[in-house]
């Protein structure tokens, strides 16, 4: 339900990002910073080690999927300080809210993006947390694999982690041909 209501915001956002350029020509000779392209590949990454840790859990293998989901947290953060990154990159070209609609949408959508990453990044937390007290408990690592509920949540944040993982490389390209290369 919130990815089909994610997809909704970000369809009607974008739809009236290109509406307003190709009506008024508002993006402006812009560049799109070169910090939105490390961003990119760092979110990718993500999501294969995601991937990784969901075989990991599968193969009873809690070592690597506690490992893996610590990558992939620490590729999210990446990706978060490569926006802000971004955001610089922007402020420091004279791109602001102001400047042109189309640089304001940049900001807006790559932001309301930022915030989804982080609603993600706050539930690969719970995950890790809950496997935080098992790093020696052989029995309850076991317990911890054996339960339905706990794949469940890892595959309802690894649907999520890809779902906004697309999101952004469509947004990403929407915005890279739309802007001066």
């Amino acid at each position: 339900m919130t990815m089909a209501g994610s997809t909704i915001l970000f369809i009607a956002v974008s739809m009236l990002y290109v509406v307003t350029i190709v009506k008024n020509d508002a993006i402006g000779a812009f560049r799109i910073p070169v910090a939105f392209a490390f961003s990119t590949v760092f979110l990718l990454l993500s999501s294969f080690s995601l991937s990784s840790s969901k075989r990991n859990f599968k193969n009873d293998n809690i070592k690597g999927l506690r490992t893996g989901l610590q990558l992939t947290m620490l590729l999210g953060v990446i990706f978060a300080f490569c926006q802000v990154w971004g955001w610089y990159q922007m402020i420091q070209a004279g791109m602001f809210l102001q400047t042109a609609p189309g640089v304001a949408y940049l900001y807006v959508i790559s932001g309301l993006h930022f915030v989804h990453v982080l609603g993600g990044m706050a539930y690969l937390m719970t995950i890790m947390y809950s496997l935080s007290g098992l790093k020696s408990d052989f029995a309850g690592s076991l317990m911890y694999l054996s339960e339905k509920e706990n794949l469940t949540k890892l595959d309802l944040v690894t649907t999520y982690w890809h779902f906004v993982d697309g999101l952004w490389v469509a947004l990403y390209f929407m915005f890279l041909f739309t802007f001066q290369f």
